[in-house]
This record gives structure tokens, sequence and C-alpha cells, in this order.
């Protein structure tokens, strides 16, 4: 079982650019967690437990290092607790923001989870001596803030992120190609700059925000039925957001909602 507790950024004295969530989660038995694409890029840290990843419905399993780098994922993966329990610290980066912490190419990332001392170098190891220093989660958490404030900070000589935060936003409502035109881009130019800097193609986020926002629907159950999410959301018509859906979650949205329940 998976509990997500979300600690508000607004709590903070001073809400640190480039941090959309902090999240704490929890974790109890050893059942494989079906985890659904949010398009965001985590810091995650394992406080505690041993857990192993599956990006391909559990065929291949691999172990997960104590603080990685969560790239954006097309698509549900799986993570399993070995035994026990388990507490992770995540904390999810704005999409227009993830690359000046991270750095450029954030392809690289996409459906993968990369050790912080890999991206970091020797200052991702001393952060990770630092949280492990710590006793309590709050502590934990302005360490981390802190680096990554920093990062974020000294990487402001990158361009400015109205670029990404216009394109992203157009994306709810219009087509890839108009977004590339709005900000002046050819249709190659923009696919290729938004893959870098935010780790997946416009389509694919695109179709992944909106997945996200069905299944918000969903849960707070402000539909009447499956076609008017479909229409409420401007899918093409129900097979369409059904195939869609399917795509990103694993799962049709009768499944999915019936887990949810």
């Amino acid at each position: 079982m998976l509990t997500t507790h979300e600690i508000s950024t607004n709590s903070f004295i001073h809400p640190p650019a480039g941090i959309d969530a902090v999240r704490i989660y929890e974790f109890k038995g050893d059942e494989r967690i079906s985890l659904i694409p949010e398009g965001r890029v985590e810091v995650m840290f394992q406080l505690q437990g041993d857990f192993l990843h599956s990006l391909d419905a559990g065929d291949n399993w691999e172990e997960r290092p104590f603080s990685f780098i969560g790239g954006m994922h097309s698509s549900s993966y799986e993570v399993h607790l070995r035994k026990g329990s388990g507490l992770c610290l995540g904390i999810t980066l704005r999409p227009a923001c993830a690359h000046k912490v991270i750095g450029d190419r954030l392809n690289d990332f996409q459906n993968a989870i990369i050790d912080i001392v890999d991206v970091f170098g020797i200052v991702g190891k001393e952060l990770n001596e630092k949280v492990m220093e710590q006793r309590d989660i709050q502590s934990q958490v302005t360490i981390i803030r802190s680096f990554l404030a920093n990062r974020y900070a000294g990487n402001q000589h990158m361009e400015r992120s109205g670029f990404l935060e216009k394109a992203i936003s157009g994306l709810n409502d219009h087509s890839v190609a108009s977004v590339a035109d709005s900000v002046g881009l050819s249709n190659s130019q923009f696919r290729r700059c938004f893959r870098e800097k935010v780790g997946l193609s416009p389509k694919r986020y695109a179709q992944i925000r909106r997945v996200n926002q069905a299944i918000k629907l969903m849960t707070q159950m402000a539909f009447s039925s499956l076609t008017d999410i479909t229409y409420q959301l401007a899918y093409y018509d129900q097979s369409h957001f059904v195939r869609e859906f399917r795509s990103v979650t694993g799962k049709s949205p009768k499944e999915l909602r019936k887990s949810l329940q």
C-alpha cells in the first residue's frame, strides 16, 4: 500500500523557484505498486526500505539507489518494496525549470532513474551525507531544498523559462504546430528544444498532462460519465480517450476508476 503526503511549498518562508511539490511516500507491505507518470522530473531520496523498480510491466527489476533523479516517464512503471515498510522523500520540479537544476538534455533522463552522485558528482555525494545525518523530515527537506535552489540560482545564465512556460501552457489548448509558431520556432526546432529541456516530446507531454486531468476528475467524481470527461478534455471521441488513457496508465479508465474506489 502506498500513501502520499504533500508538503505545501506555501509553508516555506521563501518558496523556492523551480520546485513544484514536496512529497512524503509511505509504503507498507511487499506488493507491487503501479505509478502513473505526471509529467514531472522528481528528485528522490529513499529514507527507509529496499526498493526495486521496473519500467516494463515487471519483467525486469533493478535496484534503486539511495537518491536519484527520476526522469519523465512516458508510461506507467512499477515499484516494489521488498519487505516491511518504506519511506521516500520526493521533490518534483516544475517542467519549465527542471533543466536549470539538473542540466540540459533532460531527454537523456526519459524513462530512467539516475543516481544523484552520477548527476552531480562529489556535491551529490555530500548532499546524500548531509541528508542521512538528519533525524527529521523537515531538516532533510530544508537541506535538499537549499541544494536545489542554489543549483537553480547558479544557472540563471541559461535562457529565461518564459519561453518554456508559454509553450507548456499553450499545449493545454493548442496543437504542437501552433505552439511552435507562437514561440517563433519551426516544428522540428520546437520538438527538439522541448525534448531536451523538458524531457519528453511535446505531444507525449500534452497527452500525459491531459490524462492526469482526467484522473483528477475521476478522483473528485467531477463527471457524470466517461463521455462527459471525453468532451470536457476535448478528446475526439470516447475511443480516443480510452486509447490514450491506456497508453499512459496501462489501464482503461474503468479499470483505474475501480482501483481508486
